[in-house]
């Protein structure tokens, strides 16, 4: 049994007394909620991160994509005589 596995045993343990052993059911439902409220505000700004996320690829990404198509395109125009002179080289020999 790796290290991990306890300490995490002894914490998910601790963790379960702490619950089970509160006064009152009243601190543990205000707690479930506070839980509750803190994930949902973290959702809503891992939601508002991914959107902003998109907007900025949705921006970024063509002009991109446009370099590279037109880099292409002038690898391609520069290549093309070398290709045919080794094309005629290759047919010589």
């Amino acid at each position: 049994m790796s290290w991990f596995k306890v300490g995490l045993g002894i914490i998910v343990g601790a963790s379960i007394t702490h619950y089970l052993t509160k006064d009152s059911t009243k601190e543990m439902a205000h707690d479930i909620t506070e839980s509750n409220q803190e994930i949902q505000e973290k959702l809503q700004k891992v939601q508002a991160d991914t959107q902003a996320l998109q907007e900025q690829i949705n921006t970024l990404l063509p002009p991109f994509i446009e370099g590279v198509t037109e880099d292409i395109e002038n690898f391609k125009f520069r290549i093309t005589p070398r290709l045919e002179q080794l094309t005629e080289d290759i047919q010589k020999l």
